[in-house]
């Protein structure tokens, strides 16, 4: 990848550099909102290249906090260092930062304005982009959220260096899942080619930025940016946010291609690559693979909740090929329980 690269997306523009440095100057005051972990890592380096600081939130890390206890902190935080509607709150870190302090700026005051700074690579390859902010709500992966776009994503890659390596691979699976979703060409290129995390970046948001410009809200074509993530949510919350996003969307996602081979959509091979890419990357692709057991009508049950059910029917993104996702509402409780029963 060249030093920088400017994508477009939803009127705002998405910045991939290999530093801070290139951090554009935004001329108003800033307010950051990071973590424990990030603060240790960046903070002072990115507090080095950007003017006009008005104050530090650090929260705690992980997906437990991504709360209203901790959107109510925030607030007081803004209303103590006197934030208003001529200052950029900046999100430093990962999805969860990114997630709670958006929905922070999408409501104190009506609205203040936001900067995604994501520090992992899933972050960087899709949640940063697009403008979905939420929090969680009695177990339940983001049910109280807004649509809010940012002012500007700056992307430092170089964060990529100091990341776990299970990291690593939960933002991989993000990455090949446009692949699967979207582009047969993409999907190809990973299996043979995923060094270049800044192409993969670049190219994972461009594919995203597209699917969001036509349909910024989730009326239609941009549900398919949830593959996998009705099985990896209620994954996820039934095992109380103790295993990544990541993974667990990579298992959901193993489990929607397995769905979509049994309805006939597509064939097992392609289950197979999907696997194989996987291991290679030593991603999980099943709830063993992790050292978890759940009940498979418990995983449909809570799948019940999701913010996609409509009049009580789960609907579920599948691929009717390789590149070519859609919303599948004709799926029976035996199959999906079927479908489940093969990522235990």
């Amino acid at each position: 990848m060249e030093k920088k690269q400017i994508i477009r997306a939803n009127g705002y523009d998405v910045n991939i550099c290999n530093s801070f440095s290139d951090m554009p100057d935004l001329g108003r005051e800033l307010f950051i909102v990071t973590d424990n972990n990030v603060k240790e890592l960046y903070l002072d380096s990115f507090l080095d290249v950007v003017s006009k600081d008005k104050g530090v939130f650090v929260m705690s890390p992980g997906e437990s906090y991504k709360s209203f206890d901790t959107v109510s902190e925030i607030y007081r935080a803004f209303s103590a260092a006197e934030v208003d509607r001529k200052t950029v709150v900046i999100a430093l870190g990962g999805g969860v930062v990114g997630d709670v302090c958006g929905f922070a700026a999408a409501t104190f005051m009506r609205g203040v304005s936001f900067v995604q700074v994501p520090t992992t690579l899933m972050a960087m390859a899709d949640s940063s982009v697009g403008g979905k902010t939420a929090v969680n709500f009695e177990g339940l992966k983001n049910l109280i959220g807004a649509f809010y776009q940012p002012k500007l994503v700056y992307i430092n890659t170089s964060c990529l260096n100091t990341l776990p390596k299970e990291h690593i691979s939960a933002g991989m699976a993000e990455i090949i899942k446009y692949g699967l979703i979207r582009d047969e060409a993409f999907f190809h290129y990973l299996l043979e080619n995923s060094d270049d995390m800044g192409y993969l970046i670049q190219k994972s948001l461009e594919i995203k930025a597209e699917i969001v410009s036509i349909d910024e809200k989730e009326a239609g074509i941009r549900e398919i940016l949830n593959f996998g993530h009705t099985f990896g949510h209620s994954i996820e919350s039934l095992l109380k946010y103790e295993v990544p996003h990541g993974v667990c969307v990579a298992i959901g996602m193993r489990a929607a291609l397995s769905l979509s081979a049994e309805k006939g959509y597509i064939s097992f091979e392609l289950v197979q690559k999907y696997s194989d890419f996987c291991k290679k990357h030593t991603i999980p692709t099943k709830l063993s693979d992790i050292g978890k057991i759940l009940n498979p009508l418990d995983i449909y049950e809570n799948m019940r909740h999701d913010k996609k059910v409509r009049y009580g029917s789960i609907r579920l993104v599948l691929l009717k090929a390789l590149g070519e996702a859609f919303v599948d509402e004709s799926c029976g409780k035996s199959e999906i329980i079927e479908s489940i029963s093969s990522i235990l």
